[in-house]
């Protein structure tokens, strides 16, 4: 709706503006109004203020203050009636370098991975528990069998009744990966879907629209837990770990350190905890340069 279609609105209804917000007569009037994007242009104002002087007789000058309060005590009403025709909802992002823990009113909790976001409503529907996630988060959803818990990553939703998952999606959106570590999860892209129990992981690939259950990341919670297991684990795939969990791009200058395979279990606070213990294991230098880092070295 436009600045010219919101002014013959007035025109046309010149008491809806001061009317109570519990009035019900005007509630289709401002439930129009809300659900309408209004663009206001300089051309849009002088179109509006022809008509108001074609319809009412009077000069823009002299009709001015009349119309400001109109429009204010017209904001006014919208506002409440926004208010009580939506509801409430919260996001909540995340940093780099940054996590939050999210408790839910039905007793979920959420752990918000650093450079993430989550959308929710302060109460749920009846029916469903709903929520929205952008990047990478933990779930321990409170069961209630009536209402299953859902996540809508776009593309792909993710259904539950109560149990706890991590879901990871990719930064351009194409992939996204749930890992199941207690209860069942319902992966679903359009008409398919796929059953994840505890243990089992599920990936879907965007650009061919393609669910998977392929071996779950042991490391895949490294970025809560701040604890790295590999086993024979290739530096190729280790770079790629570091790069999820850390949100850094690892280049390998040396092609030859990609098939250097490491066994190690070990615990970190940093970044640079983790490079060095690798770089103890493999024997290499890194040069950081901001969210870059690149590992110099002959390889094993």
């Amino acid at each position: 709706m436009n600045w010219k279609k919101f002014a013959r609105q007035l025109i046309n209804n010149p008491m809806e503006a001061s009317k109570p917000v519990d009035d019900q007569t005007h509630g289709e009037f401002f439930k129009t109004l809300t659900e309408s994007e209004i663009l206001i242009t300089d051309e849009d104002k002088d179109l509006a203020w022809e008509e108001v002087r074609d319809a009412t007789g009077t000069s823009r000058r002299a009709h001015r203050l009349n119309m400001i309060w109109k429009v204010a005590a017209c904001i006014v009403v919208l506002a409440g009636v926004g208010y009580w025709l939506l509801p409430k909802g919260n996001t909540i992002k995340t940093q780099i370098a940054q996590t939050s823990t999210i408790s839910l009113k039905d007793g979920t909790k959420v752990f918000l991975n650093q450079s993430s976001a989550l959308s929710f409503q302060d109460d749920f529907n009846e029916e469903t528990r709903e929520v929205r996630l952008k990047g990478e988060a933990f779930f321990q959803v409170a069961r209630d069998a009536r209402k299953p818990f859902i996540i809508d990553l776009g593309d792909v939703q993710v259904t539950v009744l109560g149990t706890s998952f991590n879901v990871y999606t990719s930064p351009s959106g194409s992939a996204i990966e749930v890992i199941v570590e207690s209860g069942k999860v319902a992966l679903q892209s359009g008409s398919k879907s796929i059953i994840l129990q505890s243990g089992e992981a599920g990936f879907y690939h965007k650009k061919n629209d393609a669910l998977e259950k392929p071996d779950a990341n042991r490391n895949h919670l490294a970025w809560r837990t701040h604890r790295f297991e590999f086993a024979s684990a290739p530096f190729s795939e280790i770079s790629m770990t570091i790069e999820r969990v850390f949100k850094v791009d690892v280049i390998l200058e040396n092609t030859t350190l990609e098939n250097c395979r490491i066994t190690s279990s070990f615990e970190f606070e940093s970044l640079s905890d983790v490079l060095e213990i690798l770089q103890l294991t493999v024997g290499f230098e890194y040069i950081r340069s901001g969210n870059t880092i690149k590992i110099l070295g002959d390889g094993c």
